[in-house]
């Protein structure tokens, strides 16, 4: 990959997490909430709520992050890991199936799980991300011209 210009970076989206952050708004709601009815709420409950905001954040920042999907002119690559890092690639001129996952939800926020399959049955997914359908046609943009070549 270091020799191949890459064409297109990209992560898992934000709104692929959108149940977390809910979770966080809730928690964070509920002790605004308590604050401004001046209910008694223990401190260890309050710490507690803002501590697993906190974790929540993080882990899904962490999640995101450690998942990285690069384009390139010959293939498409995964990376997955923090500590650890674990790297997947298929080359343009062998994949034979492309498939979009995306549910009504998924597809009402565009964000959506790219699935891509080459001839000597390797696979690669591309998690979460926008707009899925755009980087899609890219991709088949790539592997025609790669053809032509």
């Amino acid at each position: 990959m270091k020799t191949e210009d890459v064409l297109l970076k990209m992560h898992p989206a934000h709104r692929s997490f959108i149940r977390d952050y809910i979770i966080i708004a809730v928690l964070l709601g509920s002790i605004y909430y308590v604050n401004i009815t001046e209910l008694f709420l223990n401190p260890i409950g309050l710490y507690a709520a803002i501590s697993l905001s906190a974790l929540i954040f993080i882990y899904v920042e962490i999640s995101r992050l450690s998942n990285s999907y690069y384009v390139t002119k010959h293939q498409l690559i995964a990376k997955t890991g923090l500590t650890s890092e674990k790297i997947e690639s298929v080359f343009l001129r062998n994949i034979s199936k492309i498939n979009l996952n995306q549910d009504l939800f998924h597809r009402i926020i565009d964000y959506g799980n790219i699935t891509i399959s080459s001839k000597g049955n390797n696979q690669i997914c591309f998690q979460g991300i926008s707009s899925p359908k755009k980087i899609v046609k890219q991709i088949e943009k790539l592997m025609k011209y790669d053809e032509g070549r």
